[in-house]
């Protein structure tokens, strides 16, 4: 049997949709006679229309899933404690991205879930990943985990709004570490490891008086390993 190109393209795919479904037809597949360039390219459009029908009807068949019939608030919530449950800092959640469209755009829009921001490597790559994910974030609290100096500026725009700050590394990358930074009101959490290089000699870091002397009124954590207040005095007055 020969198909042959008609006006009506949609139902030569019609008829090879029938043909597919039966497997032992396989080997038996005639060949097209598509003897035109415009005659295969109206083909290969037709067949993309037939692959988009297919795709809304996928969509169609996941709306009628029981989970469908939640609003987008309540399943963003669903979603953020997958993510919590599997690490927030780990990328395993991101499969839920791929499960239909309505998904992705849930995981898309709710800020909460891109606000846990940590390196990765390479650096290079993971860098641009965390301005996009800071971008996504809105403005929702930032849990941030890192250790390269590079990361400080994403501190420094958004210290008004961390609420989680770990930073590990060489001491020498984090000496200016706060920069001008007068304040953090979310701040709840704080954890610093500043280690020296064995090469060079140990360089003291000093921790700005604003942590506790008001200026992190929401701090309920705090660990330092190798790094100081200046007057260590001060820390009675922390509350």
């Amino acid at each position: 049997m020969t198909i042959m190109p008609s006006a009506d393209l949609p139902d030569q795919l019609d008829q090879l949709a029938k043909m597919l479904r039966d497997l032992t037809l396989m080997e038996s597949m005639p060949r097209l006679q598509l003897s035109s360039t415009s005659e295969r390219e109206d083909m290969r459009m037709a067949i993309d229309s037939g692959i988009d029908i297919l795709a809304n009807l996928k969509s169609y068949r996941n709306a009628l899933a029981l989970i469908s019939f939640l609003p987008d608030e309540l399943l963003s919530d669903i979603f953020y404690t997958v993510m919590i449950a599997e690490g927030p800092w780990s990328q395993g959640w991101f499969r839920l991205m791929f499960v239909c469209r309505r998904w992705h755009r849930v995981v898309m829009d709710h800020g909460r879930l891109w606000s846990w921001i940590s390196e990765g490597n390479p650096f290079g790559y993971e860098f641009h990943r965390m301005k996009v994910w800071e971008k996504r974030s809105k403005g929702f609290p930032l849990s941030l985990k890192f250790s390269n100096k590079q990361s400080t500026p994403l501190f420094i725009r958004n210290s008004h709004r961390v609420r989680l700050l770990n930073v590990e590394g060489p001491k020498s990358d984090f000496i200016h570490f706060f920069g001008d930074i007068r304040d953090s009101p979310m701040l709840e959490s704080l954890q610093l490891s500043l280690r020296p290089l064995d090469e060079l000699p140990a360089t003291p870091i000093y921790l700005p008086s604003f942590l506790v002397q008001g200026g992190v009124p929401r701090l309920r954590v705090l660990c330092l390993e190798d790094v100081f207040f200046r007057e260590w005095e001060t820390i009675a007055s922390f509350g």
